[in-house]
């Protein structure tokens, strides 16, 4: 099933409590401990004693709720809150009215591609009641989705139309109260002090309400998975298809390793070293060295960090302009505790020598065969411009590799890439990859190497961005 949209995906939470109990503070740290990549903004809606309110920020949680007073946070608090960490700048969740007579509020928050929330809006308008809307949503739009939507009456429904979205289920208890979450990472769940009970299934509808709980389904078309769940998207700390997202990452780093050696069965581990491009390949980097009996030396590419709205374009090292999303260690100063992750330097006509800047870098880079991992190729030019350093700082072969080469961004609105940015294509022109990205050599995983690696079978994977 595929869709024409593939805006960015958010990550949604919704939590109710019994006894009138505040989740609003709970919500908050479910949002903040959501890990996940390239978060724009945030927005959460609560049941208070004035009625449904909404609240949104451009900010990540944690840096909104920071700027925010106590008595701003407690105007939020109710015993029923909804949340949703926005990759593209959507704000989320917002208010549906349902049809006449009973033009109730609802409040709703989607994870999925912008063209199937529209989709989900949309017929969520024409249910009298909230458990009618999501019914019908669930009936009538055919993309991927999962929500977390709430009534003015406090009722709580959590949804999941197929395998890709994923949405767990938590339980936190105290003294006389009992807490019921759904959240898109179950890592969420745990950091949030709650236990884990299970997934919500795919075509599963739960109902929480003061007449209690209830489940039912609707016919679900599509139980696939998405392998950037496990690849990227999730914590290291939260299991995608029974298995640990961490040792699948270091199983596929082991996999991406074995390639490596056929390529280069001569590997000497005084010549080689293994870098990662972060913060993605670290794992993948784990397992290749396990593999190659190679050191990984961690930490030594690093992202450049850039102030959020500071005016700077650009950090200096003895007034020369670094130009590149990421850096040698040691190359500039990181020192701005608010930042944009992605905020990237415009070229100068020219890329400044990194000679001498990288101290004693040079010890472990100089007269070395590096070989760069990254969790996937996109662009190529992470790859790119990671290789353009490595050689400045005396490394004498820069090879790469990746489990995955994305061949175009998802339709169904999984990634988290930023808006506009376009992969580049290399489908029937792998082999070409290395001498395009000025590389001495370029490997990737098949897609039976991959589903191996992973621990699933190719059946319940979603591969429709993938290229092999």
């Amino acid at each position: 099933m595929k869709e024409k949209g593939g805006v960015p995906m958010g990550r949604i939470i919704g939590i109710t409590a019994e006894s009138g109990k505040d989740v609003s503070l709970d919500t908050i740290l479910g949002m903040g401990t959501m890990g996940y990549a390239g978060p724009r903004g945030f927005g959460m809606g609560s049941l208070t004693e004035e009625g449904l309110k909404t609240f949104t920020s451009n900010l990540v949680a944690t840096q909104a709720f920071a700027r925010m007073s106590k008595e701003e946070i407690a105007a939020l608090g109710g015993s029923v809150c909804i949340g949703y960490n926005s990759t593209n700048g959507v704000a989320m969740p917002i208010e549906i009215r349902t049809t006449l007579p009973y033009n109730s509020p609802i409040l709703v928050a989607i994870d999925a591609s912008q063209e199937t929330s529209d989709e989900v809006i949309k017929w969520m308008q024409y249910g009298k009641v909230l458990i009618q809307s999501v019914r019908l949503a669930m009936q009538q739009v055919k993309g991927h989705f999962a929500l977390v939507a709430m009534s003015h009456d406090g009722e709580l429904i959590a949804a999941r139309s197929s395998g890709l979205m994923p949405l767990s289920v938590g339980m936190i208890s105290g003294e006389n109260w009992v807490s019921a979450m759904y959240v898109s990472s179950s890592s969420a769940v745990l950091d949030g002090g709650a236990t884990f009970v299970r997934s919500v299934l795919p075509g599963e509808i739960i109902t929480l309400s003061c007449y209690g709980y209830k489940s039912e389904y609707t016919p679900c078309p599509d139980n696939t998975g998405c392998p950037f769940e496990a690849m990227f998207l999730q914590g290291p700390n939260n299991k995608f298809g029974g298995r640990w997202v961490q040792a699948i990452r270091e199983s596929v780093g082991k996999a991406v390793g074995k390639n490596v050696a056929k390529l280069h069965p001569d590997i000497n581990p005084e010549e080689w070293v293994l870098l990662a491009i972060p913060d993605g390949g670290n794992m993948f980097a784990e397992g290749a060295s396990q593999e190659l009996n190679a050191e990984f030396l961690r930490s030594t590419i690093v992202k450049n960090r850039y102030p959020v709205n500071s005016g700077v374009g650009h950090l200096t090292v003895d007034g020369r302009i670094i130009t590149s999303k990421y850096t040698l260690a040691g190359a500039v100063p990181l020192t701005a505790p608010d930042y944009d992750p992605d905020f990237d330097v415009s070229l100068d006509g020219s890329v400044p020598s990194l000679e001498g800047m990288v101290g004693s870098l040079n010890g472990l880079i100089k007269g070395k065969k590096v070989i760069l991992i990254d969790d996937s190729l996109f662009t190529g030019d992470s790859f790119r411009r990671g290789a353009e350093m490595l050689r400045e700082a005396g490394a004498i072969e820069v090879h790469a590799a990746t489990p995955t080469i994305t061949e175009h961004r998802c339709p169904h609105g999984k990634d988290a890439h930023r808006i506009g940015v376009v992969p580049k294509s290399y489908a029937g022109r792998i082999d070409q990859i290395a001498v395009d990205l000025g590389l001495d050599s370029f490997t990737t995983l098949s897609l039976d190497e991959l589903t191996d690696a992973i621990g699933t079978s190719q059946k319940i994977l979603c591969t429709d961005c993938l290229c092999f």
